[in-house]
């Protein structure tokens, strides 16, 4: 990660620009990339460790984001026109990702024998 900044504003492009808004925006940036790496494993805002049979969950997930979505889309395409299969796909896409959330768990807790 190249963290190397310059104060110069003449080197910057016109995207960058928003910084001048923010004149403090700068260092904080750099003081959280330099955060982000020299912190330590025991770190408290570092996400929780993969637990065993996650993968199940997030495999239903995005199986059930692209078959609810594409699917929903489809019919709702067929029978609304274009309106229909861009609505049908957001509501697929929601309604098929809670469905393969809840069927992923339902595997993990299989395979690894949970109760609940």
């Amino acid at each position: 990660m190249n963290i190397g900044y310059d104060n110069s504003f003449s080197k910057d492009s016109p995207i960058t620009y928003a910084h001048i808004i923010d004149p403090f925006g700068r260092q904080r940036e750099y003081n959280r990339d330099l955060r982000n790496k020299y912190r330590s494993e025991n770190d408290p805002e570092r996400p929780p460790k993969r637990g065993p049979g996650d993968k199940y969950i997030l495999i239903g997930a995005l199986t059930g984001l692209i078959i609810g979505g594409v699917s929903v889309a489809i019919v709702g395409g067929i029978f609304f026109g274009f309106i229909g299969g861009v609505l049908g796909f957001l509501g697929g896409f929601i309604a098929g990702g809670i469905t393969g959330v809840m069927i992923g768990d339902s595997v993990r807790k299989r395979r690894l024998g949970l109760k609940d």
